[in-house]
């Protein structure tokens, strides 16, 4: 199984898949470039006490240091600082990683950016999509200092969220949209309704022929992440285990029209100790079974899995309970 650890370590140092070409990695443990929140997001209890999302103080290789401007500006800034940093200042590869804090709430966001929306959408829905202009304008910082050092056609550029929206939308109390946009799904974050999980992920690589205007339907997770860069960046895994993802990339360069059947689970814990068979859902490219109770397609409505048992029969024998391969 590819967990963090393993997938940083293969990362670092000591590690083969990425460090034997010499990759500088950014993103990850101490020393390595990485400027880091204290917590699971900016205001949590490991946190600095006082971080607001302007002029915070973060971790810089395992140090609080005090930065001045936008959390997201922070952090873009010094992403682009890494890799301009790269020994050679262009051709030297390298990997970085950057989760933001937004959109996390709360939205602590400048009225500037909120203002676009403000009285056109309730108001904690203004400061999210406040939240996500400013990001927006990062991401095409990012793409020009890309452009502006020569570096475009050689990056693997993946963006992808890690859960459904939790502001974007008003739900009723079975989890369907009475107000707002969730691109035809139901359920929301914390939920194991397609809403709840199903996020998007962009991958660009201009060199290697990934761009524009095609999507893919396959089922995908995040467990494909990993297989997927060590094959389009033409690298060994090294000595450890089987992974629990496949590689993406002849989907993604065109090899393959489609990728073979395959069934993935989410399930929604958020409790101190494990609980067996709580909320969860057993996905194929073609069907949902939600707790084993209810069946949809991607974006279908929910129905009783006794219409279909031969579907809802095959996915409970791989339910949760032993071993789940994706979670929320």
């Amino acid at each position: 199984m590819t967990t963090r650890r393993t997938f940083l370590k293969t990362l670092g140092a000591g590690g083969v898949a990425f460090a034997a070409p010499g990759f500088m990695t950014g993103g990850a443990p101490k020393g390595r470039g990485a400027v880091v929140m204290g917590g699971g997001a900016i205001g949590n209890m490991p946190d600095y006490w006082g971080n607001t999302y302007t002029d915070d103080t973060y971790r810089h290789n395992g140090r609080w240091q005090k930065y001045s401007g936008y959390c997201t500006d922070v952090f873009f800034k010094a992403a682009m600082d890494f890799m301009a940093g790269a020994p050679d200042g262009r051709n030297a590869p390298f990997f970085c990683c950057l989760p933001t804090n937004v959109v996390h709430w709360p939205h602590n966001i400048a009225e500037e950016c909120v203002k676009p929306y403000r009285g056109r959408v309730p108001d904690r829905r203004a400061t999210l999509y406040g939240m996500l202009a400013d990001l927006d304008e990062n991401i095409g910082r990012l793409l020009r200092f890309l452009a502006d050092r020569g570096l475009e056609n050689d990056t693997v550029l993946i963006f992808l969220s890690d859960n459904g929206t939790g502001f974007g939308a008003e739900f009723d109390a079975q989890g369907f949209v009475k107000d707002g946009f969730n691109a035809g799904m139901r359920g929301s974050k914390g939920t194991v309704y397609e809403g709840g999980h199903r996020v998007p992920c962009f991958v660009r690589w201009p060199g290697g022929g990934i761009g524009g205007g095609r999507d893919i339907p396959d089922l995908a997770a995040h467990i494909d992440l990993f297989p997927t860069l060590l094959a389009l960046c033409g690298l060994e895994k090294g000595e450890g285990g089987a992974f629990d993802g496949a590689s993406l990339a002849p989907l993604l360069d065109g090899r393959a029209a489609a990728g073979p059947e395959r069934t993935l689970f989410v399930h929604n814990q958020r409790v101190d100790e494990p609980i067996k068979g709580k909320e969860w859902a057993a996905m194929t490219s073609r069907w949902r079974l939600v707790d084993g109770r209810e069946r949809a397609g991607p974006r279908r409505p929910a129905s009783r899995s006794a219409k279909r048992p031969r579907a809802a029969r095959s996915s409970r024998r791989r339910t949760p309970g032993s071993r789940s391969r994706t979670s929320t």
